[in-house]
């Protein structure tokens, strides 16, 4: 349905100068996936300060909040819940599912802040469901152990 899903991430355009300092330039993105709607901002760091700023700011311009957030990092779902937009459903990746776990897939290693148990699979966040893909790749580690690639 129109405006019922959004995407959103960060993307970094390099740096600018501004007076004698250099600066990074970082543009947060969010589109609504059926009608491909558009929304950009740009700012000098990535905070969440700034996430939450950029959200409010394309609900005004949408003059709504979509109901299902497809978003790169799982924790970013603490600042969705922080700006009042509770979604029903929150898709992310970025963890890995931990990338190297223990037996059990007990992850060691995170790349969020959420709880190990939310690194991967569904589970329940203030009664949105959040889906954390563990999705095919790795960061600068290349190994996988414990924890099978997987697509949703």
């Amino acid at each position: 349905f129109p405006a019922e899903q959004a995407q959103v991430d960060w993307a970094h355009f390099g740096h600018v100068a501004v007076g004698r300092a250099r600066r990074a330039l970082s543009c947060f993105v969010i589109t609504l996936s059926w009608s491909r709607a558009l929304y950009l901002e740009f700012f000098f760091d990535q905070t969440m300060e700034n996430f939450l700023r950029g959200h409010v700011h394309a609900f005004q311009d949408w003059a709504g909040v979509p109901r299902v957030i497809l978003s790169h990092y799982p924790d970013l779902i603490r600042a969705a819940f922080a700006a009042r937009l509770n979604p029903d459903l929150f898709l992310a990746g970025h963890t890995h599912g931990g990338q190297i776990c223990l037996p059990g897939e007990i992850p060691i290693i995170r790349h969020d802040t959420l709880p190990r148990r939310m690194c991967s699979g569904a589970n329940d966040y203030r009664g949105c469901c959040l889906i954390v893909s563990r999705g095919m790749g790795f960061t600068t580690i290349p190994v996988r152990a414990f924890c099978p690639a997987e697509v949703i």
